[in-house]
């Protein structure tokens, strides 16, 4: 994950130089410097929104059954 962070730094450098001059250049060298924590901040929005997610349908699930079993015992 480290190589993919200092590789996309690379290749961002000049894309962002055009796009934001010196303060571009300056986002793309700080990725480049800070890869680990970079890549720990990556992982862990990953693990976060993984978390979102899975709860999620869970409570979906949980919710659907519930509803479904109380309106048989009504019914």
């Amino acid at each position: 994950m480290t190589g993919f962070v200092a590789a996309g730094s690379g290749l961002l450098r000049n894309p962002l130089g055009r796009a934001w001059g010196a303060t571009g250049r300056l986002i793309a060298d700080n990725l480049r410097r800070s890869q680990r924590r970079i890549t720990l901040t990556i992982l862990t929005l990953a693990v976060g929104l993984t978390t979102i997610v899975s709860v999620t349908g869970v409570m979906s699930l949980l919710f659907d059954t519930l509803l479904d079993r109380v309106t048989e015992d009504a019914f």
